[in-house]
């Protein structure tokens, strides 16, 4: 039985929309070389990306193969594609992606009903994985 993707979207979008700000500013305070990584904009995690900096979320697919069902497992794979104006793109992408990681790495260890990462990395787009 797949399993409901409700819950997870109100976890990712906290982390996303009231968790990553810390995150950020952490990563500015680590690196202090003048390139200054703002908040992201977004109020909801499906809002349309109009003002920088922001990202656009994007549920990829849900799999759910017969290992899953057997397990009693269902994966989500989804993207956020960073949307920036800053003249140092590829820095601010990247810093954002650490920021993102660390976010994920200390909240993903609290969590008891979601296991998420990091899958791939593409342009400026981060792939995540979802198995519940």
């Amino acid at each position: 039985m797949i399993k409901s993707f409700d819950s997870v979207y109100k976890e990712l979008e906290y982390l996303f929309i009231q968790k990553l700000p810390e995150y950020i500013e952490k990563i500015n305070k680590e690196y202090n070389d003048g390139i200054i990584l703002k908040s992201f904009v977004n109020t909801k995690l499906t809002e349309e990306c109009i003002k920088i900096p922001c990202f656009k979320f994007e549920l990829l697919e849900t799999e759910y193969s017969e290992k899953d069902r057997i397990i009693e497992n269902t994966v989500y794979n989804f993207s956020l594609r960073i949307k920036t104006d800053n003249q140092n793109k590829m820095v601010d992408f990247w810093r954002y992606t650490e920021a993102i990681s660390y976010l994920l790495e200390e909240n993903g260890k609290k969590s008891n009903t979601i296991e998420f990462r990091i899958d791939k990395i593409t342009n400026d787009k981060i792939i995540f994985r979802i198995v519940l």
